[in-house]
């Protein structure tokens, strides 16, 4: 196997070592899901090219914002990109999208997937889309509120959502795809992944489950006392959407950049 880092990252087998590095920005899917009820995941956005081709996941995290991993956005421009809101099915028009350009991209400053050393476990994996108009919010747009930085998420069942692969051979989704999973602390996710792991991941796994090809850039969201709060993003994974952890960014880690941004945008 491979690692991919694109429209949801993939990576390689326990303990084979990544020598064969594979960049695909458009890879990504929910892997042993189901098909979500619709419109339980209201801050499930579909970042798309403006020709509506959906490369990758973001949760809506404001009015204005859009998380994302920063990986989906390099090499991309903002005016050839939109985001849509309230989407279930991506081929059908159902009354409920919000279809909204994108004002900038603003990659984490401390990404770089550029760099040789960094390849394999892509630090700061994160990306804010600032769109040029607000979302009206309603029962089916509205923001997933972000991880308590007191809380580890680990030992959780949580749900990821996403319209990526069901299969390494399959297609993308169409509908929006769910799968409950479990999250590992960082020791149990480094005996597949070794030193690819950092303070920064948030791994999960479950037999069966694996996010998959498009779905990078989609939330990993867990339960807490108010209800779900977005634990983190869609990063990497194995290229083969096989039987090992897959890779998310941990909001925790993210949260003072996220508030630099957002906070500071004129918006409020």
């Amino acid at each position: 196997m491979q690692i991919i880092i694109l429209c949801f990252f993939h990576l390689l087998p326990a303990f084979i070592a990544a020598d064969n590095y594979e960049k695909d920005v458009n890879k990504s899917r929910i892997s042993g899901g189901a098909s979500a009820y619709p419109y339980d995941f209201p801050w499930q956005a579909s970042i798309q090219y403006q020709t509506g081709y959906h490369f990758c996941g973001g949760a809506l995290i404001d009015a204005y914002w859009v998380l994302t991993a920063a990986h989906c956005m390099e090499n991309q421009q903002a005016n050839e990109l939109r985001v849509v809101l309230g989407e279930h099915s991506l081929s059908v028009i159902e009354d409920t999208e919000q279809y909204r350009n994108i004002s900038r991209i603003v990659i984490n400053p401390f990404f770089n997937g550029a760099r040789p050393e960094f390849n394999y476990y892509l630090p700061y994996d994160l990306a804010l889309l600032e769109l040029k108009t607000p979302v009206d919010l309603n029962y089916v747009v509205k923001p997933i509120p972000l991880a308590d930085p007191n809380q580890s998420y680990s030992k959780r069942v949580c749900v990821v959502t996403g319209w990526g692969k069901t299969g390494v051979n399959a297609d993308g989704a169409d509908i929006l795809q769910m799968a409950e999973i479990n999250t590992l602390d960082n020791y149990a996710c480094r005996y597949t992944w070794r030193y690819y792991i950092y303070y920064g991941n948030i791994c999960v796994y479950k037999y069966g489950v694996t996010p998959c090809q498009g779905d990078s850039g989609g939330p990993l969201v867990c339960l807490d006392t108010n209800g779900y709060v977005l634990a983190g993003i869609s990063s990497w994974g194995d290229i083969d959407c096989g039987d090992h952890p897959s890779i998310y960014t941990r909001i925790t880690e993210n949260l003072a950049w996220i508030h630099d941004v957002i906070d500071n945008d004129g918006h409020h």
